[in-house]
């Protein structure tokens, strides 16, 4: 038996608070699918979705293109939120404060993993990639 493929995706609401959209009942994305507020203000749910070829591109859609990052803010204005739930002017402000990726290793090995930041070493600012 093949897995399925990794997606990538983490729940950051609700009752599968925590998991991993492949680990979800079948029926629950069938009625995220069919509820397309809830998907079009998670940007990150979205694009999960439209992987697995359940949602189409809309007007709004964010650039499918933009690595997905498995991290939840734990501080902040948007602490709760997964990072790519949070506004993209707030995402560019966080990579450019070198003093919050150096205090939360959690938040640089997320990004370094996705391919946002390169390395530990150089500069962030040389190696922002968003």
């Amino acid at each position: 038996v093949v897995p399925p493929p990794k997606i990538g995706y983490v729940f950051d609401f609700g009752r599968y608070d925590g998991k991993a959209i492949e680990k979800v009942e079948p029926s629950y994305v069938n009625w995220l699918v069919r509820t397309p507020n809830t998907w079009k203000e998670r940007p990150d749910l979205w694009k999960a979705l439209h992987f697995m070829g359940l949602v189409e591109q809309f007007e709004d859609a964010i650039d499918t293109d933009e690595p997905m990052v498995n991290y939840t803010f734990d501080f902040g204005v948007h602490k709760g939120k997964a990072w790519g739930n949070t506004p993209k002017k707030y995402r560019r402000w966080i990579l450019s404060e070198a003093f919050l990726l150096e205090s939360r290793p959690s938040l640089a090995c997320a990004l370094r993993d996705a391919g946002i930041i390169k390395s530990e070493n150089k500069g962030l600012e040389e190696d922002i990639d968003i």
